[in-house]
């Protein structure tokens, strides 16, 4: 078997929904390969895709766009390192994770320079498999947000160009922080979302995740409260 596509019960291998990522296992030890993608497979919502190759998943990325990668360093032609970096060069925004069971000291500082979010060592821990690919779920989700706002402020910023003055950058409002507490509902009532709270919940994360300047971030909130 040199390659095989496994589709989620929830959508085909032709589609995805928008909370959907589709990754990608790259291992060239087939027992490996099915046992990562068996443990994923559980309780995933995400499309799969699996490769005992660099080269077919080389193939694959040009294919289609992969948010995850999660590659074995130590393969035949290719290291798992020059995987991660030809697969960037694909999809600058694509997330990786290298698996190892040689645990030299500079792996992680070469895992880093080539774009590598994080590593697992062998033997694979199920656990720590289910946090660490979560993490990076929930980084693939940031960076998606992060560049649905910038598309919002560069439409911000033509809109002001040719409209009017450009928004001012103020400081926070006050008595609202970055997480601004929910109110406790009343006795017997439901607890009603405040979306503007959400949105500014959500641009919070961003900027301390560092997906966002701070003038981004500020201008991002004056926007959505209305001030110009």
């Amino acid at each position: 078997m040199v390659e095989r596509s496994v589709q989620s019960s929830t959508a085909g291998l032709g589609s995805r929904t928008e909370d959907q990522y589709l990754l990608l296992l790259v291992d060239d030890d087939e027992t490996v390969l099915s046992l990562l993608h068996g443990l994923l497979a559980r309780d995933t919502p995400h499309r799969m895709s699996t490769a005992v190759d660099p080269q077919t998943a080389l193939e694959l990325l040009r294919q289609e766009p992969v948010d995850l990668l999660i590659t074995d360093y130590r393969m035949p032609g290719m290291t798992g390192l020059d995987l991660i970096r030809e697969a960037r060069l694909l999809h600058p925004d694509l997330v990786a994770i290298l698996v190892t069971g040689f645990a030299w000291s500079d792996a992680p500082i070469e895992a880093m320079a080539v774009g590598a979010y994080d590593m697992m060592l062998k033997p694979l821990n199920i656990g720590e498999v289910h946090v660490r690919v979560r993490n990076a779920c929930e980084r693939i989700r940031l960076v998606r947000e992060n560049r649905a706002y910038r598309r919002e402020l560069e439409r911000a910023r033509q809109e002001a160009a040719q409209g009017g003055p450009m928004m001012e950058f103020v400081e926070p409002i006050a008595g609202i922080g970055l997480f601004p507490p929910t109110p406790s509902p009343a006795a017997g009532r439901p607890r009603r979302e405040d979306p503007t709270l959400e949105q500014l919940e959500r641009l919070g994360k961003l900027y301390q995740a560092g997906l966002l300047t701070k003038e981004e971030f500020v201008l991002s909130k004056n926007k959505l409260f209305g001030r110009t």
